[in-house]
């Protein structure tokens, strides 16, 4: 409900796979709009990694505090819920959250609810991830 942005749905596991996997080092970034201001010290924790309310401790992240309420955050993972459970885990909430890009691919101007039929070639190359 309160989460929009880019999505790349396939049903090519080994493309899904270097999507969502850590160990292929693939950004996606997130604009954030939390409940509570937003302090350094909350910048620092998450840039750190956090520890989540199932024990486990998140990758480093790059946090740019846009301005009291909103951030800019960048992940390499993508664990279930992520981000919402890395600010709980700092004391906050998401109230609205928007992923913006995986790797070098944008939204592009895509309107919400729109999408744009990439080929495998289009995802591989604007991806940046091999398939072998």
């Amino acid at each position: 409900m309160d989460t929009e942005g880019l999505i790349i749905a396939s049903s090519d596991g080994q493309l899904v796979h270097k999507i969502i996997s850590p160990k292929h080092h693939l950004p996606k970034h997130y604009l954030v709009t939390t409940r509570d201001p937003i302090d350094e010290m909350t910048c620092v924790r998450l840039a750190q990694g956090v520890v989540l309310d199932d024990g486990y401790h998140t990758l480093p992240a790059k946090v740019t505090i846009l301005d009291s309420l909103h951030l800019e955050l960048i992940l390499i993972e993508g664990k279930y819920h992520q981000v919402k459970r890395m600010l709980l885990a700092v004391g906050n909430e998401v109230v609205y959250l928007q992923r913006t890009a995986i790797g070098p691919r944008t939204i592009d101007g895509l309107v919400s609810g729109t999408y744009k039929e990439l080929s495998p070639h289009e995802c591989v190359e604007t991806l940046g991830i091999t398939l072998s």
